[in-house]
């Protein structure tokens, strides 16, 4: 038999130390033996420090902490817990003296997140985090900051050491030796750069007065404004330009252009208007000039437009500092709508080449030139629409040339074409040439064609317009095809968000209005009328070898042939074609060629001569005036007496 004796732990062993059993009943005692830690130790303190140290600059270092102090940059300490737990309770100690160390610069005091707890005394400082709970390995806690004042003028040397301790436990700082954590970190005196000398610079933008781009019931005003920066000082880094419209008030508008010709500056509408140029170095005296368009519609009333020029200076990728704002407000009242005020005007004449007959094809090809001219008083600048209207007969081609000029395919009632950045000054032209394939006409007639300034009539033209538009500004806005789709609305949408518009990705006329484009049926219209001539009848082309052209008709080279059409000739049933013999049976020997042309089909009043075919018939004299008997031929006739009679002879 087996009987068992157990105990409860006593009260001073540590809780870890289980209930223990022994076995009795006349056998030797079974024991266990254990280890009872001593009063000193703690069994949950089995754990890891370590502490890394880091020099950072720029965003590295205010990453940590956006406030760690201006210029930034210092050292970063971060405190990591490789093996553990660390029991609750335990106090972790950072410190940095300044004893030993050398090189040391000037700095502020730490800065840390959390239950961090930091003090400062002179150049040295250190910081305290009791934890409140059991801290898992692996945790790195919040980083400590120590920001610099200047730049060390020599190689600094820089070192921070951790240590914990157990409750209640002394709290030494912890010393620099090898027997403590300690991470040290080597700023070479010329490893950190001079804070880069901030820019000054000039801003000036400077606009025109607001022009009527197409006079109308419905005006598309334009405003052309200049932005000049200009170095007051040596400086390096970026610099972005950027620009901005607002309409005060008579109707709405935006930046359609943004361009520059200053060498190393790119211009862009995304996300919104802007030139930059990027790790420039700037003298004192250098400046950039930058040409804004502004279009818009108008409401009928009184405008005021704002435009505002803003400067960024980036002395790295990471950073930016706005450098200041420039705008110019100009107004158009309506009683300034008149001729005497400086505005462009867009004027369309419309001409006509002679067209010509091709009988062959039975068709016409015409040539008509379409030419747009600013008649006004005030440069043009920004795109130009042109539809086309073609009348009947409906042509089956039409090809277009001219420089600037992007035209959609035609179809069988006109085109639309774009010229996306035109310029006319006062008295400049802008011409198209378009030539047409229109079916003959029999009797002759004419030809109406028209030609339009502005948004054509058409959805489907309208389409196309906008995606060409599209197109042209660098969009994915599908192909240029007339049909609206998944690809064209996201397309309008980017489009809209460039022109400052709300994101519909739908063809409106406020989206026209925006791109400066004069509404349907506002721009000017020219039509010119083609005189086209009877078409002349189809040169009669006989087919060679099995007909022979005569008398304007094709007709039959050989024997047992049938007339298959008007200019050629096939073979009767049972023969087939050899060229240069004619028809002959199927399988017979084809060595001796037919006659070209039978007696019986030459036509009546001619007759068959050989080599020369069917030839008029001529009435044969005889020589000497000697008469011709039917059936004799010529005789010479004797008159004599006797009964014999005369005598004949003939030949």
């Amino acid at each position: 038999d087996y009987s068992f004796d157990s105990f409860a732990t006593p009260p001073a062993f540590p809780p870890e130390v289980a209930n223990v059993i022994t076995e009795g009943g006349g056998m030797d005692q079974a024991c266990v033996w254990f280890d009872v830690p001593g009063e000193d130790e703690d069994p949950q303190a089995s754990f890891d420090l370590a502490i890394e140290k880091q020099w950072k600059t720029g965003t590295d270092f205010l990453n940590y902490n956006p406030d760690a102090g201006v210029p930034p940059h210092g050292y970063v300490v971060e405190v990591t817990i490789p093996a553990g737990p660390v029991p609750a309770g335990t106090t972790i100690t950072v410190t940095d003296p300044a004893a030993g160390q050398s090189g040391l610069t000037s700095f502020g005091p730490p800065v840390a997140a959390g239950a961090w707890s930091c003090a400062m005394s002179g150049t040295s400082w250190s910081c305290s985090y009791t934890l409140t709970g059991n801290l898992a390995a692996g945790i790195t806690l919040p980083a400590i900051l120590w920001p610099a004042i200047n730049d060390p003028a020599v190689d600094s040397t820089n070192c921070a050491a951790v240590a914990a301790y157990a409750p209640g436990a002394a709290q030494p700082l912890p010393e620099m030796d090898a027997t403590n954590n300690n991470a040290c970190v080597t700023v070479p005196g010329d490893g950190m750069d001079p804070p880069p000398v901030a820019p000054e610079i000039a801003l000036e933008k400077a606009c025109d007065p607001i022009t009527v781009t197409q006079p109308g019931s419905q005006p598309i005003p334009a405003m052309h404004c200049t932005i000049t920066v200009t170095a007051l000082n040596n400086f390096t880094g970026g610099l972005s330009i950027g620009d901005s419209f607002t309409a005060l008030a008579g109707g709405n508008g935006a930046v359609t252009s943004l361009t520059t010709t200053a060498n190393g500056w790119n211009c862009t509408f995304t996300p919104t208007p802007y030139c930059t140029v990027d790790n420039a170095d700037f003298g004192a005296g250098d400046s950039a000039q930058l040409d804004v368009i502004v279009t818009g519609a108008s409401d009928g009333t009184d405008m005021h437009w704002r435009n505002c020029a803003d400067a960024t200076w980036h002395p790295d990728p990471q950073s930016a500092s706005t450098l200041g704002q420039s705008c110019d407000d100009e107004t158009l009242e309506t009683g300034q709508r008149s001729s005497e005020a400086p505005a462009p005007h867009l004027a369309l004449t419309k001409s006509a080449g002679p067209c010509t007959a091709d009988p062959a094809d039975r068709s016409y090809g015409c040539k008509f030139r379409i030419a747009v001219e600013n008649t006004g008083n005030a440069p043009f600048a920004g795109p130009i629409v042109l539809g086309e209207n073609f009348g009947q007969p409906a042509p089956v081609n039409a090809s277009t040339s001219g420089e600037g000029w992007a035209c959609n395919p035609a179809d069988g009632q006109g085109t639309s074409c774009l010229a996306p950045e035109a310029a006319l000054a006062p008295g400049e032209s802008l011409s198209l040439e378009i030539t047409l394939t229109i079916p003959g006409l029999a009797n002759g007639g004419s030809f109406r064609n028209c030609a339009s300034l502005g948004v054509p009539e058409n959805e489907r033209a309208q389409a196309m317009l906008i995606q060409r538009i599209m197109l042209e500004k660098g969009i994915d806005g599908g192909p240029v095809d007339g049909k609206p789709g998944r690809k064209t609305r996201a397309g309008i949408r980017e489009l809209e968000s460039r022109l400052g518009m709300e994101q519909t990705g739908k063809i409106t006329p406020e989206l026209f209005a925006a791109l400066g484009l004069a509404p349907v049926g506002e721009g000017e219209q020219s039509c010119v009328s083609a005189d086209l001539p009877a078409m002349p009848e189809a040169l009669l082309r006989c087919d060679r070898a099995t007909t022979v052209a005569r008398d304007g008709e094709c007709v039959c080279r050989y024997a047992r042939m049938f007339q298959r059409n008007e200019t050629a000739c096939g073979c009767v049933k049972g023969t087939r074609f050899v060229a240069g013999k004619g028809c002959v049976g199927r399988g017979a020997s084809v060595s001796t060629p037919k006659p070209a042309v039978p007696h019986e089909s030459c036509p009546k009043g001619t007759r068959y001569e050989k080599g020369k075919g069917c030839v008029k018939r001529e009435t044969r004299l005889c020589p000497n005036g000697r008469p011709r008997i039917p059936g004799l031929g010529c005789v010479n006739i004797t008159i004599g007496t006797g009964t014999g009679g005369g005598k004949r002879r003939h030949d």
